[in-house]
């Protein structure tokens, strides 16, 4: 048999090409510090509405189960229907790589909070994902402008408060100093 020159490194060797400690530049170092690129709305696989009309009925079954939890057997029942529905909801939404947090707070509120289970709160948090991904383009952007505005005056709100709290203290020390100095 031939010998082949295969060249032989060590896990230590390996881990130090990610370092940028050097000056020398090879090709194996673009390999090791590669990275995802960042997906963008355009390269999601889109939401059909064969895939809404196969999960939307889980949701609203799971929350029609949810009623039962007013009898012994049927909390049991629901839990576990609504575990179900969690993790199907939750693995569609990562395999369509949208945002997951909406479905899971809307499921631990509907699960951790009691009387919140008699509500919709799973099927209304669904179709707020699902509408929320069909808008057209000049919808989100409205959505996105009326967001920041909402943040802005938010700010405000908070910096005229504090401006108002120091106004009051101001206003109590100068009365202090001068009733001392009518004394």
């Amino acid at each position: 048999m031939a010998e082949q020159n295969i060249p032989q490194t060590n896990i230590r060797e390996a881990a130090g090409k990610g370092r940028n400690n050097s000056n020398n530049v090879n090709e194996n170092d673009n390999l090791v510090n590669y990275s995802e690129p960042e997906e963008t709305s355009d390269t999601r696989p889109p939401i059909y509405l064969a895939e809404v009309l196969l999960i939307l009925p889980l949701v609203i079954l799971s929350d029609v189960m949810d009623w039962l939890t007013l009898t012994g057997i049927g909390y049991i029942i629901a839990v576990i229907v609504g575990f179900i529905c969690t993790a199907t909801t939750t693995l569609w939404l990562m395999w369509k790589h949208r945002r997951i947090e909406m479905n899971l707070i809307a499921s631990a509120i509907d699960t951790l909070v009691p009387g919140v289970n008699l509500f919709p709160t799973k099927t209304v948090a669904f179709l707020i994902i699902v509408i929320k991904e069909r808008l057209p383009e000049s919808a989100k952007q409205k959505i996105q402008k009326a967001e920041s505005m909402a943040q802005k005056a938010a700010a405000q709100k908070a910096a005229s408060k504090e401006v108002g709290a120091a106004a009051k203290t101001a206003a109590k020390t100068a009365a202090k100093t001068a009733a001392t100095a009518a004394l």
